[in-house]
């Protein structure tokens, strides 16, 4: 079986190429899906996407050798490294080759050794005349007769929804162990002629549902039911709908899940979308209060001297569902996820994956493009943030919920930084905390009308400025804890009765967002790459009516902790739960 092809770059931006392959000396193109050498040329697969990375494959994979399969015309050296931690970068192998015409040539990689040592695998090609390649692969003499299902929740994004579906049709062609892909559409109706003849004409392999907007939760759960109820599958993988992937990597995760030595999650990492070459997260790490922190954040993946840290292996709590394949049999025991409509479903699934001895392994070279986060202010999303968070902190008995103080501090601190929305919207998520698994009965779609106009009646203005911010050099220190009690008392006397809206307006990167540097005046906030620019304004009266709301809440809150309801949240993880949710009985 293939257990991961050599991907050729189908971009011209040199960092992104870089992913791919290095250029070492001479004369290479590709074109039309052939990858030229010209004479005494060199090329080094020396990178991200086309690495083997043993180190991953040798601690979770029954996998002693491996084929290196290559459709090739001419002549040259294939070369095979061995980048290790210990060792350093050494050779492995070199093969000759000789074709005049193009043929399909094998070479084995026996990677025992007297001895042990693992690492990162890479082969280089060196060209002494013309050279041709048109594949390359990685195989091994072992069969895998399990089958894979993917799962897609969409929201009114046909064009990135039709492209990716492409991809899967075309991956599908060689890949017979995919054989069913559910997309889940919680929009309008689809009205994209493309993407409806390619659902019409591929009925054996698209499963498409439409239902109410139930968030990417609803959306990714309604996939996993439909998965555990079909027959023949043995893994499920989540994938976003908006993101651009190489199809191939799936097929490489496939092989990865299917020889473990037992049942894992596979996760894949999330590349930056404006800077493609560098990656946004690998994994995450969640702390006892449900924070999390990725794992191997802003590395520039394009450069090969990055990769050292794939030597030895990563370890992660959990994989956002951007990819992440899991085995249909663990779903089935553990249940479906809860019903909590966004932003923290894949972080409680994922911990509970691993409760129950399914360890979320990140495989490196299994990378997708998203539009990063910091491209916008998080409107809505910040009262799922906090809830979610609340509810998973409440409902793990190894975790625990933040003390009132530290959460208020919290919320106190963007109250002096006239952020209206985070509050109103923490406050509102507090409130429906507070109301335990009954919030459920709402219905998700009456709780987000309800937050998406909070959202807008508290959103900062939209300006455009000639973006002026302070320099780091002026940015103030920051407080101690007893500089920062007076300060706050200062400050909220001030704009308590004070009207500081038409104090002159400062500008401000969003890293260097505090009270000390706001100081109760007006300011527009950016981001590196000044995709937006926002005012915030004080209000007086806002102020005012937020600060009692505050303390009404905090004590709202401090009774919520003590008569904890969230441990019965199982019940809304069953199977049974959700059906009545999909099909009403």
């Amino acid at each position: 079986m293939v257990i991961q092809k050599i991907i050729f770059p189908k971009t011209r931006i040199q960092s992104v190429k870089n992913m791919y392959y290095l250029p070492v000396f001479g004369d290479i193109r590709f074109v039309n899906g052939v990858l030229t050498l010209k004479p005494e040329s060199k090329i080094s697969f020396n990178s991200y996407f086309n690495s083997f990375y043993e180190a991953y494959w040798s601690e979770y994979a029954e996998l002693d050798s491996f084929r290196i399969t290559i459709k090739v015309q001419g002549s040259g050296i294939l070369a095979v490294f061995r980048d290790s931690l210990v060792n350093g970068c050494y050779e492995l192998a070199v093969y000759d080759f000789d074709n005049q015409n193009l043929k399909q040539l094998e070479f084995s990689v026996d990677l025992s050794d007297l001895l042990f040592d693992k690492g990162r695998i890479f082969i280089d090609i060196t060209a002494f005349s013309n050279v041709e390649i048109h594949d390359i692969s990685i195989t091994s003499e072992r069969d895998v007769r399990k089958n894979l299902g993917i799962g897609l929740c969409t929201f009114n994004r046909e064009d990135f929804l039709y492209k990716n579906l492409v991809s899967l049709v075309e991956l599908s062609k060689d890949f017979k162990n995919l054989k069913k892909v559910f997309v889940v559409n919680q929009g309008n109706e689809f009205s994209n002629p493309k993407l409806l003849d390619l659902l019409s004409t591929n009925k054996n392999l698209f499963e498409v549902y439409k239902q109410g907007n139930l968030g990417g939760t609803g959306g990714f759960t309604r996939t996993m039911y439909e998965a555990i109820n079909t027959d023949g599958l043995d893994y499920h993988l989540l994938m976003d709908d908006d993101v651009i992937i190489e199809s191939n990597v799936i097929q490489t995760a496939f092989a990865f899940a299917s020889l473990a030595k037992k049942p894992i999650a596979v996760g894949g990492q999330m590349l930056d979308l404006l800077r493609p070459n560098i990656l946004h997260e690998y994994g995450a790490i969640v702390d006892d209060f449900g924070y999390i922190r990725p794992v191997l954040h802003n590395l520039n993946v394009g450069d090969a001297g990055s990769l050292h840290v794939f030597k030895k292996i990563n370890t992660i709590d959990y994989n956002a569902w951007w990819f992440c394949m899991m085995p249909i049999e663990a779903i089935k025991a553990i249940n479906l996820p809860a019903p909590i409509f966004i932003r923290g479903d894949d972080e409680e699934y994922g911990l509970r994956l691993k409760a129950n001895g399914i360890e979320t392994v990140g495989l490196p070279g299994i990378g997708l493009w998203h539009e990063p986060f910091y491209v916008k202010v998080a409107g809505w999303q910040t009262y799922y943030d906090f809830r979610n968070r609340m509810i998973l902190s409440s409902s793990y008995k190894d975790m625990q919920l933040e003390s009132p103080n530290r959460l208020f501090l919290r919320i106190y601190n963007l109250l002096l930084c006239h952020d209206y929305q985070s509050v109103k919207l923490i406050l509102e998520a507090i409130k429906d905390f507070a109301k335990g698994t009954k919030l459920f009965a709402e219905g998700s779609e009456v709780i987000h009308a309800k937050v998406s106009k909070i959202a807008k009646d508290y959103m900062p203005k939209s300006v455009e400025v000639n973006f002026k911010p302070i320099a780091d050099d002026a940015i103030a220190p920051k407080w101690d804890s007893k500089t920062r009690r007076i300060n706050f008392a200062k400050q909220t006397a001030k704009l308590a009765t004070v009207d500081f809206a038409k104090k002159p307006v400062k500008h401000l990167w969003d890293r260097h967002i505090s009270p000390q540097n706001i100081d109760c005046h007006p300011y527009v906030k950016s981001n590196g790459i000044q995709s937006y620019h926002y005012l915030y304004s004080p209000n007086r009266a806002i102020f005012q009516s937020l600060l009692k709301e505050i303390a009404e809440t905090r004590y709202l809150y401090t009774m919520a902790v003590k008569n904890n309801d969230w441990y019965s949240i199982d019940k809304n993880k069953q199977e049974s739960y959700w059906q009545n949710i999909f099909y009403g009985n």
